[in-house]
This record gives structure tokens, sequence and C-alpha cells, in this order.
């Protein structure tokens, strides 16, 4: 269970009510659990808890006399007083259960609590008052607090965020890509349904110029046609909903580790009427010119016009070779975006970690303050669990830590003894507490120096590992070894240097890092790594059973292998790649189809012409090369615009790219040549059509 710990008056800041029962009041806060310097706490005294529609639902299968109810949590019993409403979010993550705390043991402790960065604070602005406004004096706030507290407060800094951006992340990027990746498609989409309704309605020419002549007005055939192309698109949209409702569990389950907690993948009403909207919109707008056609036509002149072959007007070809190349300018975008996503991808997947993340089991252990209250009974019980799990068979190496390789959240200011930062920041490090075979379990290599070993213990001065770019970026030459560095308040001696590890694969270089030992700063929260030569989550009974056989009331959190915790991290990027690309070949298949109706159809238009030419003495090839000749301006004009769509989607994508330029040759040659020999085959067809034309054939139709 996942488990949050909040102040009264914060459901109330959200504007949030209970469900079921009630949320907290201040009376509610004894003495909630409130994190100290070096991994104290305090005594976990919160007597009340709000649940979750979801735990709720989960743990009391819904049962409404679950409010008001005791039961057991974290070896205390706690009473139920509210259920929270189903589609509650909570800004610092989904919980299943919340307690109530107040800043009181903090206060008491007013060092320890100065030294404390652990809190997120959540404030309503008063009317009128805009984030600007709030983001200045709370940097004034901060530079007051800089400035009476240099030791404590002197790197800290104050910022605020809007709640809805602070809950969206770095999903606001990818989800604009995709949407404008879903556009270029729908427009690929509507071009073709522009060019297929132009050359329909061209083909019925006679049969309006008819019921033109027998008294029907324009407005009335233009009614006709524009509802024929919105029953056409609503026939795709329905179409559309049929396909979204059959791959919605696939995309749910490839899209929601990306997605924000509170994201939500179904097809509600608001999504249906979308889809309609659109449907409706595009048909109507993409219909009208074929539609308006008709209304400039002249019904006398086209009843005169006897012969099937005449040639279509100068308007009519210039606007289906503007729709072709406007394919082609898309498709080209949009590729190329796949492309350099693609590529992105590759490079971020193929680049080094600094670990091994091959036949890593991982899992979390959380003991309970009220079972384990001093660092010493922590410390016991995570050596005697590793003791046990060293036994297992099959386990190569086990080593813990305050968290895995690419979940370290912990970042922790530290100073050089005897060398101050100059000014009052001190630079914020990557922190993370572990155990002595962590980085020979992780095959993270040693670069200078040593790691932890026997000698250390809770008993002894306090070491620190540091990782090579901390030693490179804050020691001349690297030279760290020996050296005396604070890290929040406790002084450590730098006794190894280990190789760099991307905590988070999406990022280009590796942050600098210090691990501290786990035996003389053991935390509450522990996660447990095993490495084994076979499937690691085999090991997961085992484990469970060694945990059970020590403590049972204790249970395994989150088993899963090291590489599901990389590929977690490489979620948000690797969905616009798919979805970048599936739509890319959606849209290649869709011009294709597109770009060859409309040459072919242009290259009907003009069969007569060609019979004459081919009576008067003209070759095939020659006819084969005015196609060609024609099709090919409107391939040149299509390449133009898809250099501009080019410029227009790198800029879209840009913060997504890793380790590749924004105009990356390969990804963008790709692109434009697929698009292109797609083109050419679409024009090479109706080419080689209209070069076998029978010309007595072709003078004798109407």
């Amino acid at each position: 269970m996942k488990t949050a710990w909040v102040e009264p008056g914060f459901f109330q800041t959200l504007g949030v009510s209970a469900a079921r029962g009630r949320t907290f009041s201040q009376d509610d806060t004894t003495s909630g659990l409130a994190p100290l310097s070096g991994g104290q706490l305090s005594p976990d005294t919160a007597r009340v808890v709000v649940v979750s529609h979801a735990a709720w639902q989960r743990l009391f299968a819904g049962d409404p006399n679950a409010v008001g109810r005791d039961v057991p949590i974290n070896g205390i019993v706690r009473k139920i007083i509210g259920v929270l409403p189903r589609d509650f979010v909570a800004p610092m993550g989904q919980a299943d259960i919340y307690f109530a705390f107040d800043l009181g043991p903090v206060r008491a402790h007013a060092i320890a609590g100065r030294r404390s960065s652990w809190l997120g604070f959540i404030a309503r602005l008063k009317p009128g008052v805009t984030h600007e406004t709030a983001q200045r004096e709370l940097a004034a706030i901060g530079a007051e607090l800089a400035r009476e507290y240099p030791e404590s407060n002197g790197n800290l800094e104050l910022a605020t965020m809007p709640l809805r951006d602070a809950m969206l992340g770095d999903t606001r990027t990818p989800l604009l890509v995709l949407m404008a990746s879903a556009g270029l498609v729908l427009f690929i989409a509507c071009a073709n349904l522009a060019g297929a309704l132009l050359t329909r309605t061209l083909a019925r020419r006679k049969e309006f110029a008819v019921r033109a002549a027998l008294g029907a007005g324009n407005g009335r055939l233009i009614r006709q046609l524009l509802t024929e192309s919105a029953v056409l698109a609503l026939a795709g949209g329905v179409t559309g909903l049929l396909l979204a409702a059959f791959l919605l569990a696939f995309l749910r389950g490839l899209a929601l580790p990306a997605l924000p907690a509170y994201a939500d993948l179904s097809l509600d009403a608001g999504a249906v009427l979308v889809t309609a909207v659109l449907a409706l919109g595009t048909g109507f707008a993409f219909g009208l010119a074929p539609a308006l056609s008709i209304g400039r036509a002249d019904p006398q002149a086209t009843l005169r016009d006897e012969s099937r072959s005449a040639t279509e007007s100068r308007h009519s070809r210039r606007l289906r070779g503007a729709l072709a190349s406007g394919q082609m300018a898309l498709c080209i975008s949009l590729l190329a975006g796949a492309g350099l996503l693609a590529r992105s991808l590759w490079s971020m997947t193929s680049a080094p970690l600094g670990f091994e993340p091959n036949g890593v089991l991982t899992a979390f252990i959380q003991l309970p303050p009220r079972d384990y209250p001093t660092p010493e009974a922590r410390a016991r019980f995570y050596q005697q669990f590793l003791e046990r799990l060293r036994t297992l068979p099959g386990v190569e190496a086990v080593a813990n830590g305050t968290s895995i390789p690419t979940a370290v959240r912990s970042r922790m200011p530290f100073t050089i003894d005897g060398a101050p930062w100059p000014g009052t920041e001190a630079p914020l490090v990557l922190f993370a507490s572990v155990s002595d075979d962590y980085f020979r379990t992780l095959g993270i290599p040693i670069r200078k120096g040593r790691t932890f070993d026997a000698q250390d213990h809770a008993g002894t001065p306090a070491v620190v590992v540091i990782s090579e770019s901390m030693a490179r970026r804050y020691w001349a030459g690297g030279e760290a070894l020996g050296a005396r560095i604070r890290i929040g308040p406790t002084l450590m001696e730098v006794v190894g240097i280990v190789g760099d590890v991307r905590n988070d694969p999406a990022r280009r270089e590796a942050e600098p890092m210090a691990y501290s030992l786990t035996r003389q700063n053991p935390w509450p929260i522990a996660s447990f790594l095993l490495r084994a030569p076979g499937e690691p989550m085999a090991l997961v009974r085992s484990v469970e059973r060694e945990l059970a056989a020590m403590d049972a009331g204790l249970p395994l959190d989150l088993p899963m292998t090291l590489n599901e915790a990389v590929g977690e991290k490489l979620a948000s990027r690797r969905l616009p790649v798919f979805l970048m690309s599936a739509f890319g070949a959606l849209a290649l298949l869709l011009a294709s189809v597109g770009v060859y109706a409309m040459f072919a159809s242009m290259a009907a238009e003009r069969e007569r012409e060609f019979g004459v030419r081919l009576a008067l003495g003209s070759r095939p090839r020659a006819i084969a090369g005015l196609v060609l000749r024609q099709g090919a301006l409107w391939m040149a004009a299509g390449l133009a615009g898809g250099a501009l769509g080019i410029v227009m989607v790198v800029r879209f994508v840009r913060e997504l790219l890793y380790s590749v330029g924004p105009f990356d040759p390969l990804a963008l040659g790709v692109a434009v040549t697929t698009v292109m020999t797609v083109a050419i085959m679409a024009a090479l067809l109706p080419a080689v059509r209209a070069s076998r034309i029978d010309p007595a054939r072709a003078l004798r139709a109407e």
C-alpha cells in the first residue's frame, strides 16, 4: 500500500470533500510521522486515516460500513474516518491511505528542521493574486531566510509552480507531439477525401448539368454534395471509434506508464462528441471545394461537350496537384519527426547506463516505526535479511539501498570541509545510502580508493563514496580521495570514487552522486537487489518466504526486474516514438493511395488528348514523359513543403532528442527518400498506362 502524510488543511486547500465520512480536522493531528535529521523519526501516533476510493474498493469491497472501522496499519490500530471521491488525484501521486500530521516535532528540533527539505507545499492564491506575484513574495521570504540562517538556508531556493504544470510534469511535450502527429494524419485523410470527392464530382458533371437545366439551383446541388461528404466523414468517424475501442486496451498498457497518474484513457462521451464534431467539420470543410466547383460550371457548355474525355479545367487540375503535394509534404514532416525520435530512442537505450541491469531483481520493504524505532534496529534487520538472501539457491550477489539506481530522488547540499563555496549557495548532488555489496551487485566499477566494507559501521567515522563526475566537477584533477565533505548535517570522508551511473536514462549525462553506508544511515524504506543467472522473478516467492520468516507482517512491495525499472523510466520516450511511427506508417499508406489516385485521375482526364497525340505520331515514351513531368512538378512542390514542415516538426521534438541533431541527415534522408519513392511509383503506374492507350478506342470514347 502507498501512504501519504498530509496536514489537515490539505484537502480543504484542494477543495476536496470526502465521498463518505469526512476528511481531517485540526484535532486529528496528535503528532504524525515527521522525518528528522539522520533518518530519525518522530513517534507515529496518528490514530485516524482517510482512504482513497480505489483502496476502499480493493481492501473493503466498497463496504459502506468501512467508515468508522478500526484497522491495523503499521502495527497500530487506526480508525477510517473518510473515503475520498473516485476522481480525486493527489498532487504528489496516488496514495491508498492518508495520515494526518502536524509540524510540532519539526518545530521542536529547530536546527534539524531547518536542514530538512522533505516537505512540499500547496497553496491556494487569493482572488486577484497572480502566480508571478506569489513567486516574488516567496523569493523574498527565501532571501530573508538565507540572510538570517546562512548555514542551513543559504542554498535554499523557494519557487512556485502552477499545480497543473507540476502534475503534468514532462508529459506535456510528448502529448503535444502526439496531438500534432494525429493532426497531420487527419489532414492527409482529409486531402484524400477532398481529392476523391473532386474526382467523383467531375465524373458526375453531366448529371449535375442536366439537373441544373431542369431547374435545380446551385445551392441545392452544393447541399447535396456537402451532405454526401458529411455522410462519408461520419462513416469514417464511426469506423475510427470502433477501431479505437478495439485497440484501447493495447494503447492503455503502452501509454499509462508514460502518462500522469490521473490520466484516464477511455472512450467517454467527450471523446465521442469531439470525434463527431471533427468528422462533420472535416467533411464539410474538405467537401466544400468540390461542391463549389459545380456551382462555377456552365451547364450548357457541359451538355454541348458530349465527349467524356474533355480536358478538366485548369483550376481543378491545380487543386488536385496541390492536394497531392500537400499530402507528400505532411507525410515527409511526420516521418521525419518519427525518424528523429526513433534515432534518439536508439541512442538513449544503447548508451551505457553505468550499471548492469540484466539478471537483477528489485523489491522494496518499509519498516514500521513502531516495531523498528531506532537506527540500530533497522540496521540489524537489514543485515540479517541480507544474510538470509545470500543463502538462496542461484543468488550471486545481494545488496540494499534507499532506492534503485533509476529512482534516486534525494538531492542534498554538500560542502567541502575547509573550502566553503563562494557566496551562499552550496551545490546539490544526488544522494543514496547503500550496503557494502551494492557496487559489486550492480557492476558499478571502482575507479579509485575502495568501497564500503566491514571496518565501516555505526561506531566509526562516517564515510562516503562519490561518482567520477562529482570528483571531476568539484576537485581539481579529480583528486577527491581523503577529502572531508559535509552532506546535509553529516561530516564524511571520501574513501572511494566509482563510475558514473545514469540515474535518469533519458538524460544525456550522469549527474554527480554520493553514496553513504546503510549501516551508518539506515532509513525505514529500503530497496533490495538480487543478482541471479536465471530469471530474476523466479526468486520472488523465495524472498517473500525469507521475509515472512523474519517478520510475517511485512509485505514485499513492487517486485520487478531492474530492466523493467529502466523501461519505466524510458516509457515517456517510447510512447511518442511508437505512436508517431504508427502515425507515420498510416500517413504513408494514406498518402501513397491518395497520390496515386490523384495522378491516375489527372492522367485519365487527358486520355483523349493522349489518343490524339498517339494518332498523330507521338511515341508512347513521349506520352509517359508528359505524365511524369506533370507529376514531377507537384512532387517538387511537395518536397519544398516537406522541408518547411520538417522545420516546424523539429521545433516540437527538439526537447525530446537525445544525442541526435535536430536535422539528423539519416533520419531526414530516410523520410524524404521513402515518400519520394512512393510518389514516383504512384506516378509511374499512370504514366505506363497512358503510354499504352489505344488511339482508336480513346477517340471513339465519349
